[in-house]
């Protein structure tokens, strides 16, 4: 990721293509890599990709700035998993970005 900002950082455009899981844990949303070893809801925060970090990587882009999402909904955590602090919640997978439509088309 810190090389695909530093690369943005000069562009005219960038753009992230992601389809995978996807997951929201006490209302920020990450992007689940195929490798994670998700076994409690609080191993997502040294696991996973956190979708802010994705939007905070495009931004220097001088002209357009787009991210694509192709991913599930649905959260391991919410029912029958392990919890830590409360954090799972029931209810889907990820939640939309729309406070800031301006970054995400």
């Amino acid at each position: 990721m810190r090389d695909f900002a530093d690369r943005a950082r000069d562009a005219d455009i960038a753009v992230v293509y992601y389809a995978g899981h996807g997951i929201e844990v006490d209302g920020a949303n990450y992007l689940i890599p195929v490798d994670a070893k998700l076994e409690r809801d609080t191993d997502v925060y040294d696991e996973a990709l956190s979708l802010d970090r994705v939007l905070i990587a495009i931004e220097p882009a001088k002209k357009l700035r787009l991210v694509i999402l192709d991913a599930c909904r649905d959260n391991p955590f919410a029912k029958d998993h392990e919890t830590h602090g409360g954090l799972a919640r029931d209810r889907a997978g990820a939640s939309p970005r729309s406070s800031r439509p301006a970054r995400t088309c």
